[in-house]
């Protein structure tokens, strides 16, 4: 990853180059802001800048030793802390090494992704992510560890968040007085749930969601998409990179969610069960990606039915034809329901998230919408 290819964030990456050329690098850094924004893909690209040994003025070169091992992942002066599930091995120690080549393989393939895809490369299902004190332990053996190219030891801990106070309190001492060279960049989702001995000594630097024009300019440039298209999509998953790559991937288009939906939410109105049972047969075959990414499509019709609701139609991402339909449909997802309509929406999809059995999820879900919506009236 270098500078050039981080979506948008020139605000920040001028911040960082300046920092850089003025030789006021400092040594905690705290990089956050909502899921796919970009926090990942910039620290990468800076962490490659600053390692670099022929950078220019606004990237690294890409083609010295260190960029090289750095486009593998493998450069011995960078390394990274994640939060894992515990191991399988009872009395093994819980660091993040034991699954460092799926972390390397995620951030190859996709450096915009969320917590929840990171859970589902581990398998999770309903098991709790979280920092353990054997990290933290592995953290400062690392950070002993004399420089290989004589600059930058650089720690990357991605959502330390997951950190519990123990954890912290190992890793204080170092983030206050850290070895030379020795830098530290976190990666954080939520400040709110990050301990207040963390927060306190780190620079923070808010990284927000590229705007729709400048994802849309980039999703016609490197993805071919036409300008309709791309900005479709912009404009959908608001800024979001990592839904505009989810919906690339799953070859589904705005258009093709809203059929289903509107299919959906008719058939659910009316209990009609002969309508029902295909419909969720047909999600089901389609693969459970692409239901967890129907449902929060779903979710996403519902929060705009209500901001229209509440007479704020120039705020509301919708298409012409999802407008239209919203229109007619508004009425019937409103104070009354809303929260429940999206708790259950939002259970379907951790439900599908934990390979429970596709189909009867959504046929339960159908039949829980069917009661909510005609509580409405």
């Amino acid at each position: 990853m270098f500078f050039k290819d981080v979506i948008g964030q020139d605000l920040v990456k001028a911040f960082l180059l300046k920092q850089v050329a003025d030789d006021e690098i400092p040594h905690a850094q705290l990089f956050a802001g909502p899921e796919g924004g970009g926090k990942l893909a910039l620290v990468l690209a800076y962490a490659r800048f600053l390692l670099c040994q022929n950078r220019g003025e606004q990237d690294a070169c890409g083609s010295c030793p260190s960029c090289v091992k750095v486009s593998s992942l493998q450069h011995p002066d960078l390394h990274f802390s994640f939060p894992i599930i515990a191991p399988a091995k009872s009395g093994q120690k819980k660091v993040s090494d034991l699954f460092l080549d799926r972390w390397r393989a995620r951030l190859m393939n996709n450096p915009y992704f969320t917590t929840e895809d990171w859970k589902d490369d581990l398998v999770a299902e309903n098991k709790q992510l979280n920092i353990a004190v054997d990290e933290a332990e592995s953290i400062i053996r690392k950070l002993t560890l004399a420089a290989y190219g004589g600059t930058y030891r650089i720690m990357i801990i991605c959502l330390p968040e997951f950190m519990n106070a123990q954890t912290a309190n190992k890793l204080l001492k170092q983030l206050e007085e850290p070895g030379p060279g020795t830098l530290f960049m976190m990666v954080c989702h939520d400040t709110e749930q990050l301990l207040s001995t963390i927060l306190s000594r780190m620079q923070v630097t808010k990284v927000h969601l590229p705007s729709e024009e400048v994802l849309s300019t980039f999703l016609i440039e490197n993805h071919g998409l036409s300008q309709e298209r791309a900005l479709e999509i912009a404009h959908f998953v608001d800024g979001n990179v990592n839904e505009a790559y989810k919906l690339l991937t799953n070859n589904m288009s705005n258009n093709e969610h809203f059929e289903q939906l509107a299919q959906w939410m008719r058939a659910c109105y009316s209990n009609d069960a002969q309508q029902l049972v295909p419909i969720a047969e047909k999600l089901h075959k389609s693969g459970r990606e692409a239901v967890k990414s129907f449902l929060e499509y779903a979710l996403h019709f519902f929060r705009q039915c209500i901001v229209a609701n509440y007479g704020r139609e120039e705020l509301t991402r919708l298409t012409a034809d999802e407008a239209k339909f919203a229109s007619k449909f508004a009425p019937f997802i409103n104070h009354l329901n809303v929260l429940e309509l999206t708790e259950a929406i939002e259970a379907a999809h951790n439900d599908v998230s934990r390979n429970v059995y596709t189909r009867l999820v959504l046929l339960h879900t159908s039949f829980q919408v069917h009661k909510l919506l005609r509580r409405a009236e």
